[in-house]
């Protein structure tokens, strides 16, 4: 599945979380729509808690606290 596409379900599902539609049926409306490039049930259900629980963002988060990068130090 397309990561557009997935971002995509993720915009819905935090709409109709906002509007206090089940999960089940969050997850049959995307099935409708999207047929088998539905994201999983237990995926939709998953972000169905993440912004039930206040979260904003329908990206991916970063680990808190984890370096983007590291830097060692080279011998010359």
């Amino acid at each position: 599945m397309a990561v557009d596409l997935q971002y995509g379900h993720r915009i819905v599902i935090k709409y109709l979380v906002v509007e206090r539609v089940a999960s089940a049926k969050i997850y049959r409306r995307l099935s409708t729509v999207f047929k088998s490039d539905t994201l999983s049930r237990s995926r939709v259900f998953e972000w169905c808690a993440h912004f039930r629980s206040g979260h904003q963002c329908v990206g991916y988060d970063v680990c808190a606290g984890a370096p983007c990068s590291a830097i060692t130090d080279q011998p010359s």
